[in-house]
Parts: structure tokens; C-alpha cells; sequence
């Protein structure tokens, strides 16, 4: 009787669809990428643009997916600059040379986390696309990078989980995008 009872109890709080509470997600702003070439102080103009329709980074699925939202902090076009700008500061960008500015953008196009909907979450995926562009001098470079990745989870990942994959998934697009050839061979100029 008492097993019939607390099976009864469980089923009532599966089916209640308790919905997942929003996460915090703090954005590692230091620089991740190898830098092996360095320029001799020049200035750089580095701006962010967010294309994407939502300011959440995703959600956790669950229930009510729309109440799982992961959120940055700081705001992910704010954490990408001083990103991007702890990263130029490594290649020796920051000086006095009278060089005329190298103009560097990055333009969030996607970036979404996302688990599936439903009472059990045991899927979650990791999708960014970041673009890329830079003028130096006459030169014009343009192109985009992403990252697509899916992981089994048990239950729906806590914070410290969230925060450290999509850290870790920021670092390895970023250490694509400023150890490709083009883009070195640019900033060196």
C-alpha cells in the first residue's frame, strides 16, 4: 500500500511539469587563443554586433522550455568585446603607432543552447556561428566560423555544467577564428 502511495506521489509531481528556473551563465571575457604573432602597438577599432532575434543565450528544455532560459552575464555582445579586445591586446594592439587602424568586427549570427522539451531532458546541443571581419588598410577579410555540438545528458545540467561547456565551446570557436592563417597573417601586418 505505502509503494502504491509514493508511486502515486511521483506520478502527480511528474505530471505537474515542474518548469525549470532561469541560469545565470557568466562569459569568460580573457583571452583564449594562442597567439604566436605579435604587431608593434597598433590601434584597433573592435565592435560586436548581435544579429540574433533573442537575447537569451537558450534554454534547458524541460516542461516549459521557454521558462529554462540561460542568460549571460555579462550580456554576450559586451563579453565578446572584451574578448575580442583581450585578444588583440595579446597579437600587441593597444599602442601609440600613428598606423592607421585595423577595423575588426565580430557578428553573432547564431548562438543557441538548447535541450529537448519533455518531463525526462537527456539531449542537449550547443550551436554558435560567429562572423568575422576585419580591415586592414585596403584589405577586407570576411568569413564565418561555427560550432555544432550534441551531448547525452542524465537530467537537465545545472549551472556549473552550463557555464563551463558554453565557455569551453566560446574558447574553441575563438581559437578556430584567430588561428586561421588569413586572419593571422592580417593582424601581423
Amino acid at each position: 500500500m505505502q509503494n502504491k502511495l509514493l508511486l502515486a506521489s511521483a506520478a502527480t509531481l511528474l505530471m505537474t511539469g515542474c518548469a525549470l528556473s532561469p541560469q545565470i551563465i557568466n562569459i569568460d571575457t580573457a583571452n583564449s587563443a594562442q597567439v604566436d604573432s605579435v604587431v608593434e602597438g597598433r590601434s584597433a577599432l573592435v565592435r560586436v554586433r548581435d544579429e540574433r532575434s533573442s537575447e537569451y543565450l537558450g534554454h534547458r528544455g524541460g516542461l516549459k522550455p521557454q521558462q529554462s532560459l540561460l542568460v549571460a552575464e555579462p550580456d554576450l555582445s559586451i563579453a565578446l568585446t572584451q574578448k575580442v579586445q583581450a585578444t588583440l591586446e595579446a597579437f600587441g594592439f593597444g599602442g601609440n603607432n600613428q598606423s592607421e587602424a585595423v577595423k575588426l568586427e565580430v557578428v553573432i549570427k547564431a548562438f543557441d543552447y538548447h535541450c529537448n522539451q519533455g518531463i525526462v531532458v537527456n539531449s542537449c546541443g550547443l550551436d554558435m556561428e560567429f562572423q568575422l571581419n576585419i580591415q586592414n588598410y585596403q584589405q577586407i577579410f570576411s568569413k564565418p566560423y561555427s560550432l555544432s555540438e550534441e551531448r547525452s545528458v542524465v537530467v537537465s545540467p545545472q549551472v556549473a555544467y552550463n557555464q563551463q561547456w558554453i565557455n569551453e565551446g566560446i574558447d574553441t570557436l575563438w581559437q578556430t577564428m584567430f588561428s586561421d592563417e588569413q586572419v593571422v597573417e592580417l593582424l601581423s601586418q
